[in-house]
C-alpha cells in the first residue's frame, strides 16, 4: 500500500505573511486551527486503520509554532 501524504498547511501562507511582523519568536500559536486539526487527525486515523502510512508536514506558517502544533496533534491522536 502506498503512503498517504496530507499537507493542508499550504493555503495559510497569505494570512501568515500579514501576521509575520507580529511574530518575533515561533513560541506561540498565532492563529489556532483546532477544527481543521481535528479533521486532519480523523483522516490520519482512517488511513492508519487501513495500514497506510501517513506523513504530516507541519510548518510555522500554519499556526505560528511547529512544536506547539505538533503537541496539539499528538494530544488529539491520543484521544
Amino acid at each position: 500500500m502506498f503512503p498517504f501524504y496530507l499537507s493542508p498547511f499550504y493555503r495559510i501562507k497569505r494570512k501568515y505573511r500579514k501576521k509575520k511582523k507580529k511574530a518575533v519568536n515561533w513560541n506561540k500559536i498565532i492563529e489556532p486551527q483546532q477544527e481543521e486539526l481535528e479533521k486532519i487527525v480523523d483522516i490520519t486515523n482512517y488511513f492508519s486503520s487501513k495500514n497506510i502510512d501517513v506523513y504530516l508536514n507541519v510548518n510555522n506558517h500554519y499556526e505560528g509554532s511547529v512544536p506547539l502544533t505538533i503537541q496539539k496533534i499528538q494530544s488529539l491522536l491520543k484521544g
